[in-house]
């Protein structure tokens, strides 16, 4: 199926957005990832732009629908992340709906619909984003939640054992702005813990 799709539908296609909420054990302000790929980017980041997201991240994946889109093809595209917790409520689906005209309307496939942007709403670009991962097994305490700006040096979070001796502490290597961050208490190695926009790379 993958390559059927691949060989056979992709290439037919002048855009990708690609749908997605926050798993579990995610909390997030709703964002969007434009790919990097030069062929697709500046058009991807206009679309982007165009609906309503806070939070616009560039990314240089290569995995995934619309990233393969991209930097195989050419195809900008988005990735949107709405929603956590495997919630699905109908504010969240009248947001999807929404930004799914503004994007037919920006493409010129609809004529635009009067108020359904949100003129007010800030729109961030971050040029790059940091993701960091558990560096070994324990029990993870965040610090700081989705939506908050963080400081070079700030501690994000912290790992303890079972018995409450630290594992691990989680600092900012820079300033910026919490994108996403885990909330579940177990944390074995290797698994999400935050992610957070560089504040350098952020663009009016």
């Amino acid at each position: 199926m993958a390559d059927f799709f691949v060989r056979k539908v992709l290439p037919q296609a002048d855009f990708i957005l690609d749908l997605h909420g926050g798993s579990r054990g995610e909390r997030m302000t709703p964002l969007a990832f434009f790919p990097t790929h030069p062929g697709a980017r500046e058009a991807s980041l206009k679309a982007a732009k165009a609906l309503n997201l806070g939070f616009l991240v560039e990314s240089q994946a290569t995995k995934g629908q619309y990233s393969y889109a991209a930097s195989s093809l050419g195809i900008p595209g988005l990735l949107v992340e709405r929603g956590e917790g495997y919630l699905c409520d109908a504010d969240l689906v009248e947001a999807n709906r929404r930004d799914i005209l503004l994007l037919l309307a920006h493409l010129g496939i609809l004529p635009e619909q009067p108020g359904l942007r949100d003129e007010a709403l800030k729109r961030r670009v971050f040029r790059r984003a940091v993701y960091v991962d558990s560096e070994g097994d324990g029990l993870w305490y965040p610090e700081v939640g989705k939506d908050e700006p963080v400081t070079k040096g700030q501690r994000l979070g912290r790992l303890e054992d079972f018995y409450g001796d630290p594992v691990a502490e989680v600092r900012a290597e820079c300033d910026g702005h919490v994108l996403y961050v885990y909330t579940g208490l177990a944390a074995p190695k290797g698994e999400f813990l935050i992610a957070y926009g560089v504040a350098d790379s952020e663009e009016a």
